[in-house]
């Protein structure tokens, strides 16, 4: 959490003062020294030598609340909250009601992460201030709402605030992360384009004021530019001291660009985002030129940009320069930095995301990377932060992807130990257990993960999954279009859901699965894509096939093979589509085409069977028996060459 400015307290320093004089508690002269030389040096920020002014007078006075009301926000600008926070309740114990001090103990129970404490002490501030003076505490109790995950709560509290202040640009830093948080994108941005806006402003009228005062130095601003300069003055410390305090006090002006751009990301506002991101490192803008988190943020940007070009629009090659830039940008931030985790993290993500999607093709100069590659950034990610709960879930996840189930399983317990209520943990695992066939577990860990997130598209898919390789189909079609409802680009789901039609003998329906599935897949021919497409047309073909449509399963086995000429499957549906539709010398070329890309004697053995049942159909017996000869030379046990044999050749 960013920290809390504590210059609240400096705005009522005369204030108290004045009170204590106009209420006679004292005459000038009974007034303790160490008193006011305290809060002298408060006001000047020497707060050690203020503590040890104060402690004195409340040693000597402690009923001097006052005193310690200076003592606990002391302590506080220290770093002392437990001593701060005694003294304050100390003075709100001798001065009820009095303003000011619940707002400090607030802010202390907000440092130490007790925002139920944080939100009472506001709320009490609140009925102290008695309407006068409110931004400051609806602030403060919009922070805290939000931070303790209300931000229906924190959106009213903070725009209270902006009504009494339409400059606040920390009510509006807050209110846009509590819409952003409700996914509230839109009117987020525009909350954080209008915080933006404001500091600009200030921004501007600070860099004017400076010139002015600087040429007042030489002599040089002419006696009609002085009242100007005070006008200028006067509006700052008027209209924009909250901004002045967000970024000079608060140090918030880089966490606003940040907020930015991951509001444009969401919006895929691509450019947008890498500017924001930019400004954040803008030392101009309160920015580090070598903070890395900036940094890392902009290749996001370009690789979020890269996947919405390649599953939204099909358009591989401008992904993959997208692609390139977002890592020169995540590899200069550990120029910065070798070993920030976030860094290694994004990398990983990236090269995960090549490996599954597309091949290196050195004749078009195009480099992807390598589950192996993926893997080595999540563990330099890991060695460099062991508790990176989404370094453990992407290591993961490529472990599922190479199937290597007992692997995931190992690093998503570890990140369920650091993030026990993860509905996305749960789902990875409950998919990594289904491919160990580990059935029943794997219902029951998604299961859990829908308990938390019942529009969990992974945990729905995996739990179809399982319920599909149990034989309880209606359980998992449930489960698939479940997952589609979540998430309708998934186009695995659609594929799972045909797969699940197809079993219970719905042809029509399997293949309007797989065809949306095919929409959703995107097409180019370096694309790892190409397989998961050759086979769903092979899928389509089959469907045709028991519907007995001949001729547009010859149709979809075509484009299966145009994707992978050596799909031996679709070689051999396609000579028994032939076979079907009598046309026995197409079918005898689709056998041969597939004895040529065999990958093994059974699979040979399998060919020739099918060959000599050709050659049957055909009434030519003795090329049959040739053929279920050479089955049987492939492989000596094939027991349907066998007994097609002793049919053939006996008298």
């Amino acid at each position: 959490m960013t920290r809390i400015s504590r210059a609240c307290g400096l705005i009522i320093v005369y204030c108290v003062l004045a009170g204590l004089f106009s209420c006679g508690i004292a005459a000038a002269q009974e007034i303790n020294s160490d008193f006011t030389e305290g809060v002298r040096l408060f006001q000047e920020r020497s707060y050690n030598a203020a503590i040890r002014k104060l402690e004195a007078v409340v040693e000597a006075e402690p009923e001097n609340e006052a005193a310690w009301y200076y003592l606990g926000v002391a302590r506080y600008e220290q770093d002392e909250p437990q001593e701060a926070l005694e003294a304050l309740q100390k003075a709100y114990e001798l001065r009820p009601g009095r303003p000011g001090t619940q707002l400090h103990v607030g802010m202390i129970y907000e440092q130490l992460g007790a925002y139920g404490e944080a939100i009472r002490a506001y709320q009490t501030e609140l009925r102290n201030r008695r309407l006068k003076n409110l931004a400051e505490v609806f602030m403060a109790l919009g922070r805290a709402n939000y931070f303790s995950g209300r931000y229906f709560d924190a959106n009213e509290n903070l725009t209270e605030a902006i009504d009494h202040d339409e400059n606040y640009v920390e009510a509006y830093f807050y209110r846009g992360l509590a819409k952003f948080m409700r996914e509230e994108y839109d009117p987020a941005l525009k909350d954080f384009t209008l915080a933006t806006d404001i500091i600009d402003e200030w921004d501007r009228k600070r860099r004017s004021l400076d010139s002015m005062i600087e040429r007042e130095g030489e002599g040089m601003l002419p006696p009609e530019a002085q009242r100007a300069k005070q006008e200028l003055q006067e509006e700052l410390a008027q209209d924009y001291s909250r901004a002045a305090e967000f970024a000079q006090q608060k140090f918030l002006r880089p966490a606003l660009y940040l907020a930015k751009g991951d509001t444009d990301v969401h919006l895929k506002e691509y450019g947008n985002a890498r500017n924001s991101y930019r400004k954040a490192l803008d030392p101009e803008r309160g920015g580090n030129a070598s903070d890395p988190l900036p940094q890392v943020n902009v290749g996001l940007a370009y690789f979020e940009q890269a996947e919405d070009l390649f599953y939204n629009k099909g358009l591989l090659w401008t992904a993959i320069t997208t692609i390139d830039q977002a890592i020169y940008e995540i590899e200069g931030a550990l120029e910065n930095d070798e070993a920030y985790p976030d860094a290694h993290k994004a990398l990983g993500d990236i090269f995960f995301f090549q490996a599954s999607t597309y091949v290196s093709d050195p004749d078009r100069k195009v480099v992807s990377s390598t589950f192996d590659e993926a893997l080595e950034r999540y563990d330099a990610a890991i060695a460099s932060a062991p508790d990176y709960v989404e370094a453990y879930a992407g290591r993961a996840q490529v472990y599922i992807a190479t199937d290597e189930p007992d692997k995931a399983i190992s690093d998503l317990q570890s990140a369920l130990e650091l993030d026990p209520r993860n509905p996305d943990l749960y789902a990875a695992l409950a998919m990594a257990q289904m491919l160990k066939e580990d059935y029943e577990p794997a219902i029951s860990t998604a299961q859990l993960a829908l308990n938390i997130d019942p529009m969990n598209a992974q945990a729905h898919d995996a739990a179809g999954m399982a319920y599909y390789y149990i034989g309880q189909l209606g359980a998992a079609s449930q489960h698939f279009l479940d997952a589609i409802e979540a998430d309708p680009a998934m186009h695995q789901s659609y594929t799972n859901l045909g797969n699940t039609f197809y079993q219970m003998g719905s042809w029509h329906r399997a293949r309007m699965n797989y065809e949306k599935a095919l929409e959703l897949i995107p097409t180019p021919a370096i694309a790892n894509t190409a397989v998961q497409r050759s086979y769903l047309y092979y899928l389509i073909a089959t469907t045709h096939h028991f519907a007995r449509m001949y001729d547009r399963e010859i149709e979809a086995l075509g484009q299966a093979l145009a994707l992978d000429s050596a799909y031996l499957e679709a070689l051999m549906q396609l000579a028994t589509a032939y076979t079907e539709l009598k046309q026995y010398q197409a079918a005898e070329q689709a056998l041969r085409t597939a004895l040529e890309v065999s990958p093994g004697m059974e699979e040979d053995a399998a060919i020739h069977v099918q060959m000599g049942r050709l050659y049957e159909h055909e009434g030519r017996p003795y090329e049959a028996i040739t053929a279920y000869g050479a089955a049987l030379a492939a492989q000596s046990d094939n027991i349907e060459a066998g007994e097609a044999l002793k049919r053939l050749t006996s008298g």
